[in-house]
């Protein structure tokens, strides 16, 4: 299998705010990055080793023998970022720049687009997914693009499948405040006010709100979400050229939510028809917000 990942990455301490890239502390940042990179590569690289006791000796997994991920992270010039604290990571991944000094960083994703349109029209260069993730999204499940491959086969490539994001406390501790008690898995993207996505194909698209498929002999069902936010996608070669096709596909908006959420998924949402995990099984197609902005809402008397 081979993969493209896009991750946009920008840090400024110095502005303040809502957002992890805007916070304080740099050795976070850079300890969520380098768990992004290196988590790409620990399950879906070609460094997959078996250790043989008898022999003495480790092998390369066959399984993994022709895997390829290259990853891109798609920054700003000068030092509003944290690639110097990565320097060990410098062979798991190409930084590119935006070298305008007028750019706008909130818009960093578009660029991600750009860079992955690019890739897909090289000939010779055919991954198997174009893939968009923030800083701070973990996949932990090394079965997460055959899930995807199980859906696109199912439902083809109008149907675009994002993953529930979880925050758990042991998250980094940017925010720096937990939970009460610990051990909380919380699943923060859920109902927004209608007014947020009014106007968009949530549901008037023609696909179904509720699909299911089979799964080890148990049913797996997936819901058009009130919150199509995840901040990552994934997509098939088809979904990459269907998507760069559209007259919107570099457009810079903050029509939703705002620039970063806007950049991240106001475009699939106009182009595809989104489905997430259904409430009933959140844990069967998921992704780590490694940054726990939200958890710390939680209160048990209440859950």
């Amino acid at each position: 299998m081979k993969i493209l990942v896009a991750i946009p990455h920008y840090y400024n301490p110095q502005q303040g705010g809502r957002n992890a890239s805007l916070r304080p502390d740099d050795g976070a940042r850079a300890q969520a990055l380098e768990t992004v990179i290196l988590s790409l590569h620990e399950h879906f690289g070609n460094l997959q080793l078996l250790l043989d006791h008898r022999a003495q000796n480790v092998s390369q997994l066959e399984a993994a023998r022709t895997n390829i991920v290259r990853i891109v992270v798609v920054t700003v010039a000068g030092d509003k970022h944290v690639l110097a604290q990565l320097a060990r990571l410098s062979a798991l991944f190409v930084p590119v720049v935006e070298n305008d000094p007028g750019f706008d960083p909130r818009y960093l994703g578009v660029t991600c687009r750009d860079v992955l349109r690019r890739a897909c029209e090289r000939s010779g260069e055919g991954f198997d997914f174009y893939c968009y993730m923030e800083d701070d999204g973990v996949i932990h499940d090394p079965w997460f693009f055959e899930k995807l491959r199980l859906f696109n086969s199912k439902f083809g490539n109008e149907c675009l499948l994002l993953p529930a994001r979880f925050e758990v406390e042991s998250s980094g501790s940017l925010f720096g405040r937990r939970p009460s008690p610990p051990g909380i898995k919380l699943y923060p993207e859920g109902h927004v006010p209608s007014e947020l996505t009014r106007g968009y194909p949530l549901g008037g698209s023609g696909a179904p709100k509720d699909v299911e498929i089979e799964v080890m002999g148990r049913p797996v069902k997936f819901r058009r979400p009130t919150n199509p936010h995840a901040g990552c996608y994934f997509l098939t070669p088809a979904q990459m050229r269907m998507f760069a096709e559209t007259p919107y596909f570099l457009e810079r908006s903050d029509d939703f939510l705002g620039p970063l959420e806007s950049s991240a998924t106001l475009g699939i949402l106009k182009c595809f028809a989104i489905y997430k995990p259904h409430p009933d099984n959140l844990s069967f197609f998921e992704l780590q917000h490694y940054h726990a902005g939200l958890l710390h809402k939680v209160n048990p008397k209440k859950a």
